[in-house]
């Protein structure tokens, strides 16, 4: 069960470009860090919408405490469907 707003827990997903147990850098100058990137089915709405409501939660939080009370002109999102064009 989560515990807070940001964070969600999901059902059955698949993992690509796991690097969970040695940190990984993809260029030589870059620290190494561990990282996944987790595949969803188009099918689990529920999964998409509970993110969805995480990252609007994150936001807020970065608008209350780290943004000055202002919204940026573009806030990266960490998700994206692979089947159009990434948007950054």
């Amino acid at each position: 069960m989560a515990t807070r707003p940001t964070q969600i827990v999901t059902g059955k997903v698949r993992l690509s470009y796991a690097h969970l147990f040695k940190p990984y850098a993809h260029d030589p100058r870059q620290e190494p860090k561990y990282s996944v990137t987790i595949l969803i089915p188009k099918t689990d709405m529920a999964t998409k919408a509970d993110i969805d409501r995480a990252i609007e939660a994150a936001k807020q939080e970065g608008m209350a405490n780290k943004w000055g009370g202002q919204m940026p002109p573009v806030v990266k999102t960490p998700v994206h469907d692979g089947d159009g064009a990434r948007q950054n």
